[in-house]
């Protein structure tokens, strides 16, 4: 038997309580007081972040010639679209986490294409909705901005 994985039987054998001793309401309060703090602390530079992304997406795709393949592009958009929807929820960002979602999937399945008007106003309506989310700190999604977001990516998905 390895430390890493520990039967539940044998934790008192090992730590030398039973788990309920530690997993208490008191422990988990103290978790999530400090788990909060660390996500305020951590709230600006991770937003920078996340902007800085949106925006380096944006210049990206910039750089695709109409009729030409994305694909030199693709991988890294990918990347951070992932990157976004995995982290933004957490630091309270539903919506964005939303929008990086759908860019993340988008991505899949134009891979091989070449770039057209419709692809480079679908992939710059999502980049567009990150970033009007972030810089106006748009948490909710019933927000009046939030909703207007979703109409206009609905719209453009569409055509």
């Amino acid at each position: 038997m390895t430390d890493v994985f520990l039967p539940a039987y044998d934790f008192d054998q090992y730590f030398g309580k039973k788990p309920e001793e530690y997993f208490n309401e008191k422990r988990i309060a103290a978790a999530e007081k400090v788990y909060a703090e660390y996500i305020a602390e951590k709230q600006d530079d991770v937003l920078h972040d996340m902007v800085e992304m949106v925006e380096k997406m944006l210049g990206q795709l910039g750089t695709v010639v109409p009729g030409e393949t994305i694909e030199p592009i693709l991988d890294s958009i990918y990347a951070q679209a992932f990157s976004i929807k995995c982290n933004a929820g957490m630091y309270g960002y539903p919506l964005a986490t939303a929008f990086a979602n759908q860019l993340f999937y988008y991505c899949k399945e134009i891979a091989g294409k070449p770039l057209n008007t419709h692809i480079q106003a679908c992939m710059k309506a999502h980049l567009d909705a990150l970033r009007i989310i972030f810089k106006k700190n748009i948490r909710s999604m019933s927000d009046p901005v939030a909703l207007e977001l979703l109409k206009e990516l609905e719209r453009i998905g569409e055509k």
